[in-house]
């Protein structure tokens, strides 16, 4: 399974399931990951990240990326 290959993958939030709600919402159960980026660039007021700021938050999706391919699993 996909959840199974991303276990413990650099970066990437486990799942631990799948739930359905009211009119067939669904909601994904997973671990708390801290911001997301829209929630970061909300708190900022939508204004540019400072230099640092941005490159961390880059790097870091590219090695959670990186690690998720090196599992054959391909973000589109």
């Amino acid at each position: 399974s996909i959840t199974g290959k991303l276990k413990d993958a650099a970066g990437v939030v486990q799942v631990f399931g799948l739930e359905q709600h009211g009119y067939g919402n669904l909601a994904i159960v997973m671990e708390y990951f801290g911001l997301s980026l829209a929630q970061l660039m909300e708190r900022r007021n939508r204004t540019p990240l400072p230099l640092d700021q941005f490159f961390d938050v880059a790097v870091k999706t590219v090695l959670a990326l990186s690690s998720i391919h090196q599992r054959g699993i391909v973000h589109k």
